[in-house]
């Protein structure tokens, strides 16, 4: 690692390596939420294991649908352990918005959507079954 600290983008996720301590440290990011942390005394060893995380879409699929499922479960959502996710397809124009529980940008381009509201689905959980538009 030519520094103490790298910051990189990868299909929306940023991607963090630092050294701490005397040992090296990486977070994966898609807007404000954590999908991944890892921290490894062999930085060879630690990007192959983050670069492993970010090209395997399942694995961010299952990441992305449990923060759904406890997002809904705090919101207290009826039969949320029956709902799922999807990846939205590129085949329809690109829509951008916000996520209305934590502020994240949005893209049909990039985002899930709940299959129960059809909702774009944030990193964060939030979809349109628990919309409350007077959530702040």
């Amino acid at each position: 690692m030519a520094s103490e600290y790298e910051e990189y983008e990868y299909n929306g996720l940023k991607v963090v390596f630092y050294k701490k301590n005397d040992e090296y440290h990486s977070s994966v990011l898609w807007g404000q939420t954590l999908m991944k942390y890892s921290n490894n005394s062999k930085i060879k060893d630690l990007k192959a294991e983050i670069t492993n995380f970010v090209k395997n879409k399942k694995e961010i699929e299952n990441k992305i649908y449990s923060n759904h499922q406890k997002f809904l479960e705090r919101s207290g959502v009826k039969d949320s352990k029956s709902m799922n996710i999807y990846r939205l397809k590129n085949t329809r124009k690109n829509r951008v918005t916000h996520c209305y529980a934590c502020g994240h940008n949005l893209s049909t381009y990039q985002n899930y959507a709940c299959d129960r509201c059809s909702w774009l689905l944030c990193s964060c959980g939030a979809c349109g079954c628990a919309y409350n538009p007077n959530f702040k």
